[in-house]
């Protein structure tokens, strides 16, 4: 920029090229501006930037509020700088332009700032002033605001700017060095209560404006945001004597046609010395080159998100790609669709953002949600038509998994072709089918119309036919159980009139067994050649015999005895008879 001058073949050409030499030095001071943080670094303060803060930072005896001092090299172990509530820092990038970083902490002082007013250096006049609206300077600087970080807040005040003369070849020592700004420069600053507060800088006139001279010049280094063949570069702070980036970031040279990844960049002896991959090498001299903080975009993607959806589960991260089992994912139709999902950079506007990608039937189409499954969706794939208007119409009840459609009690489902009673999702093929496993077609209307109430089920719903719907089968029931009693009490009768005879009646198995002979006698008589005999004349003949023969006797007795065992065992039998055809019969 320098050699410029030497091209000028007149005074106005001159003029003109130190007109473009100050656009130029704008320009490289403008690539300060980024989307990086700035912060105030102390471990710089008396090395390649001159700090200040207040006299109560530092741990001494009888510090004043109202003075700041500086913060050299020795008075690093005083200082107590998580602590420090007002600090400024400075640092010389060009003998026109200066780095400004200004910061006002309250919750150290327990102050409330004045956002609106801000902070201002007044030196005569108002050199630079930060505030909530803006960041303002004296008419004959400009100002570029340096990283993203400006605050103005009541609790909070921070703001970093590069400070830069407008008048070609002035610089800030000789612009200071006169008698206006003989005296010591002030922080002023106002609180909520609308009270001002100062705070005077202990170097007074130029030597507020003396800084150290850099050791490499940092408009030699290019650098903003931007994007590159799959990278997104950030930029970064290229006023710091070490620069490196935080991981997963890394360190992107780029010098002419040569690219490299290093890990870091240093001054060192007034040259850019960096290494990387264990080689060191060094930058040449008065070279200009790019230098970014670089990230691949496959890497930026945040974990993706699930689609809720039935039957279905999470994807997961494995690198730059999102994975299911068999790459089979849920597509939005209820499809289940076979396929990778990468992260890419993004396509939907914002060149610095990253995204999912998948190609769907030869498409790519960037996604935010997915989910994996094996399964169809049946209500998404069918896109069957439940919706239901007018008077009297009745919607049919979808599952809570959408895997079966039924109607109401004494409803059915119109489905167009017939009707069902329900009809169920078969997650192979997408589609409903009812119990006859009839098909339900894809994009059908369905309805719930009432069911078609025969003669029967009239008579049984009036009611007269429902009171005989539940007399009858109850008469029936009480009918059963009377019979059943009956049977059980006349059962009990008869064996109880079998044994009352013979359990009070000693002689009753005499007379029986009596009985019975005569009976077979007479039988028997009816059936002989000889002439009947009267049972009843025999026994009155042997009433009237008032001295039976012994003999006789004993042998009858004996005889009617052995006849009367042979028919009671005959009796028995006869009995056991009965009683079994009476259990048969039963």
């Amino acid at each position: 920029l320098l050699s410029i001058g030497c091209f000028a073949r007149s005074l106005d050409d001159w003029i003109l090229m130190m007109i473009l030499r100050q656009v130029l030095l704008f320009i490289q001071i403008f690539w300060l501006i980024s989307c990086f943080e700035q912060f105030i670094d102390f471990g710089r303060c008396g090395k390649e930037t001159e700090c200040y803060a207040r006299e109560t930072c530092f741990d001494e005896i009888g510090a004043d509020a109202t003075q700041m001092k500086k913060i050299a090299t020795n008075l690093q172990g005083l200082f107590v700088g998580k602590s420090c509530d007002v600090i400024i820092q400075l640092q010389l990038l060009t003998p026109s332009s200066i780095l400004v970083t200004v910061q006002l902490n309250g919750t150290y002082s327990g102050e409330n700032y004045d956002p609106v007013f801000g902070v201002e250096l007044f030196q005569a006049e108002s050199q630079f002033k930060c505030s909530s609206n803006a960041i303002t300077a004296d008419a004959k600087f400009t100002i570029a605001k340096h990283g993203s970080r400006q605050i103005s807040n009541k609790d909070f005040i921070f703001c970093s700017f590069a400070l830069t003369l407008k008048k070609a070849n002035e610089e800030f020592v000789a612009t200071f060095n006169v008698k206006k700004y003989e005296d010591r420069p002030k922080l002023l600053y106002h609180l909520i209560d609308n009270k001002e507060a100062s705070i005077e800088l202990p170097r007074k006139g130029h030597y507020f404006w003396t800084l150290p001279q850099p050791d490499c010049d940092a408009n030699l280094i290019k650098t903003n945001d931007g994007v590159l063949r799959g990278l997104l570069l950030s930029s970064i702070d290229a006023t710091k004597s070490e620069i490196s980036c935080t991981s997963p970031s890394k360190l992107l040279l780029i010098v002419g046609s040569e690219e490299k990844f290093i890990e870091e960049m240093r001054c060192i002896n007034k040259r850019f010395n960096y290494t990387g991959g264990g080689v060191n090498g060094v930058v040449v001299n008065r070279t200009t080159f790019d230098l970014y903080c670089s990230e691949e975009f496959s890497s930026l993607c945040a974990p993706l998100a699930k689609y809720d959806c039935s039957a279905c589960t999470e994807s997961r991260r494995n690198g730059s790609k999102s994975i299911c089992d068999g790459d089979k994912w849920r597509w939005s139709d209820g499809r289940i669709i076979t396929s990778t999902v990468s992260c890419a950079q993004s396509k939907t506007g914002n060149d610095r953002a990253s995204g999912w990608f998948i190609t769907v039937d030869g498409k790519e189409e960037e996604i935010t949600e997915g989910s994996c499954s094996t399964e169809l969706d049946c209500r998404t794939f069918s896109n069957l038509d439940l919706s239901c208007a007018g008077k009297g119409c009745v919607q049919p009840n979808l599952s809570a998994d959408n895997k079966s459609i039924t109607c109401p009690k004494d409803y059915e489902l119109n489905l167009e072709t017939h009707t069902a009673a329900s009809i169920k999702c078969n997650s192979t093929d997408g589609l409903y089918y009812d119990d006859l496993n009839r098909l339900t077609k894809r994009h059908s209307k369905i309805t719930c119309q009432r069911m078609a109430v025969t003669n029967a089920q009239k008579a049984t719903s009036s009611p007269i036919g429902i009171a005989l719907g539940v007399t009858i089968p109850l008469l029936l029931f009480i009918g059963i159980g009377i019979v059943v009693i009956c049977l059980v009490l006349r059962k009990r009768r008869r064996d109880r009139e079998r044994v009352a005879p013979e359990s009070t009646n000693p002689n009753y198995s005499e007379v029986k067994t009596g009985r019975a002979m005569n009976s077979k006698e007479h039988t028997t008589t009816k059936t002989s050649s000889e002439p009947p005999v009267s049972t009843d004349r025999h026994l009155e003949k042997e009433s009237v015999s008032s001295e039976p023969n012994p003999m006789e006797k004993r042998k009858s007795e004996k005889s009617m005895g052995e006849k009367g065992e042979e028919k009671k065992k005959e009796e028995k039998k006869e009995e056991r008879k009965e009683e079994k055809k009476k259990e048969e019969k039963k």
